[in-house]
């Protein structure tokens, strides 16, 4: 039992890893580019949709929030409106 909890943590890991670096490439596209040059995010859009995927891209704004002033900021702000992180979601019943 001991190695199915290590396997569950290392999956959790990992996916927590591939999750941090397409929230951080898309915190970066939204600072450094104009909102009409952003590339489009395919897989962001698709992650975002799960709740644990949204708790650590909100625990990311929050954190990013404190360091960042003026345009940057505010850009912050519109990505964490544009994406209702301000909103609870409901988990996805299954029948």
């Amino acid at each position: 039992m001991c190695n199915h909890i290590r396997y569950f943590q290392y999956q959790k890991s990992v996916r927590t890893s591939g999750w941090s670096e397409i929230i951080n490439r898309k915190i970066s596209e939204v600072i450094v580019y104009d909102d009409q040059d952003q590339p489009s995010d395919n897989e962001f859009r698709r992650f975002s949709e799960r709740s644990s995927f949204r708790n650590l891209f909100l625990q990311k704004l929050v954190d990013l929030e404190k360091k960042f002033s003026g345009a940057a900021k505010d850009k912050l702000k519109n990505l964490f409106d544009q994406h209702g992180l301000y909103k609870i979601k409901e988990p996805k019943k299954i029948h």
